[in-house]
């Protein structure tokens, strides 16, 4: 089975419009704002020009990734699966216009499913800085970050 495949099936059983009785009154869910939002992304090497990242540092890496040109990169988030890996994992790293992968934390982006949500600079430095931590889809956080998010969809 394949990554992406693989992937579907585990993004199937976090579904929370599968799961109604499970939603926490008054918190929305960040997986609401990703199924609702996400897609799947071109995954491809990191191209030769950009260095990586730290690793376990995928969050930093990709904001500071799309800082360096917000106007070739969008940040991403979501979920990801190497190809031999066994879980996937919530994850961070920057798309192209095109929906391509660029991705500076992990070593074969180019054989890894991505599903997840991108956001422009602005959307991202403003959870940055409401949040004081990288990462926008996080539960710790999302109190703060999701009104925000919600403001942004209502707006669109």
């Amino acid at each position: 089975m394949d990554a992406e495949t693989k992937l579907r099936e585990f993004l199937s059983l976090i579904d929370p419009s599968k799961m109604p009785g499970q939603r926490r009154p008054g918190l929305p869910f960040p997986t609401a704002f990703l199924f609702g939002k996400g897609r799947f992304w071109t995954p491809a090497p990191l191209p030769p020009d950009i260095p990586f990242g730290t690793r376990k540092m995928c969050f930093q890496n990709a904001f500071q990734l799309m800082m360096s040109n917000p106007r070739r990169y969008c940040y991403a988030e979501g979920y990801a699966l190497e190809k031999d890996g066994g879980v996937p994992l919530e994850h961070a790293w920057c798309v192209t216009e095109s929906g391509t992968v660029v991705d500076p934390t992990w070593r074969t982006p180019e054989r890894t499913a991505y599903f997840g949500v991108a956001l422009d600079a602005s959307v991202t430095c403003r959870v940055l800085a409401a949040t004081e931590t990288y990462g926008v889809l996080d539960y710790a956080t999302w109190r703060v970050a999701g009104p925000i998010l919600h403001e942004l969809v209502m707006s669109v």
